[in-house]
């Protein structure tokens, strides 16, 4: 086969995987396809409407979208099956496919900066997924509390230097919003460390009661993600007091959502969160009040399903 063939196999069993998940989840395909653009569309006209950030923000959305594309062992198995130039064509398609949407509409409203950081972003990310940060011995401060944040800072390491990077030129050019942003894509990386549930075993070790358990997950990622947050929020405070309250504000609303991130990776434990919670969360992101009533019902599900193995 030639490496065209090749692709066109790949990606036909791609959109098949795709609508067979659609058709699992009770819907026609042709339903699915309709939701996902309207859900797209209604989306964009919100964020638009409710905030001046709504580029920065679309560029962070495109950025964990690009983020889940990016995942390890997906990449090795990529790696080990097809040869090099076919590898690295499925990488950049994987990685500029799903962001097309999100520049669309960043050129449409003419936010270039946005724009050009996505795209380099997805370039980036296309051409090194091959280099595991994470088999390089980086230390981090997070090995007494493994595995989230321990894992997951090594797996970002480039992706954090590029938001401190985003920081920096915030700071250089009087950006006040690109800081904010920027300090916004350190909680959202963090979100990422939980999406994939750990083995059985590994919490049936704490043998501890389930309160216990979730209290302990969440203090220990409000303490791991305030140590990777704090220097842009200081460095922010620093350079811009007047701000100090959105920066505040920020940090507040950034734990409220690692939190719920923390109490929903064990809703359906062992399974993976479904999808009508993912939405959930998504729209939570657009309404952070809602978050406040997302807690503690989560909360109580979590504790339901994890009872069974720790008591």
């Amino acid at each position: 086969m030639s490496d065209n063939q090749i692709l066109e196999h790949y990606f036909r069993l791609q959109k098949r995987l795709l609508e067979r998940w659609i058709t699992d989840i009770g819907l026609p395909v042709w339903a699915g396809y309709l939701l996902a653009v309207a859900a797209f569309i209604l989306g964009n006209l919100i964020l638009f409407y409710k905030t001046d950030l709504a580029p920065y923000l679309l560029m962070l959305l495109g950025g964990l979208v690009l983020l889940s594309f990016n995942q390890p062992d997906k990449i090795n198995f990529l790696q080990a099956v097809y040869p090099a130039p076919v590898f690295r064509k499925i990488r950049l398609l994987e990685c500029l496919a799903p962001t097309l949407p999100f520049l669309l509409v960043l050129g449409w409203v003419q936010a270039f900066l946005p724009l050009l950081l996505l795209a380099g972003f997805a370039v980036l990310l296309a051409y090194t997924s091959g280099l595991r940060v994470s088999r390089i011995p980086l230390p981090t401060p997070f090995g007494r509390r493994p595995f989230e944040f321990l894992v997951g800072f090594r797996n970002t390491f480039i992706w954090l230097l590029a938001v401190h990077g985003l920081l920096a030129i915030g700071l250089i050019t009087g950006n006040v919003n690109l800081g904010l942003f920027a300090l916004m894509l350190v909680f959202a990386t963090t979100l990422s460390y939980y999406g994939q549930p750990e083995d059985r075993y590994w919490v049936w070790l704490h043998n501890d009661r389930a309160e216990a358990f979730l209290w302990l997950k969440v203090k220990t990622a409000w303490r791991h993600s305030l140590m990777l947050a704090a220097p842009c929020a200081l460095i922010l405070i620093g350079f811009y007091p007047a701000y100090w309250y959105i920066v505040l504000a920020i940090v507040v609303i950034g734990l409220v959502y690692l939190s719920c991130f923390v109490l929903g990776k064990y809703l359906n434990y062992p399974q993976q969160m479904t999808v009508a919670q993912s939405i959930v969360l998504g729209v939570g992101l657009f309404m952070p009040l809602l978050l406040f009533w997302l807690l503690p019902f989560f909360y109580r599900k979590s504790v339901l399903k994890l009872k069974a193995i720790l008591s």
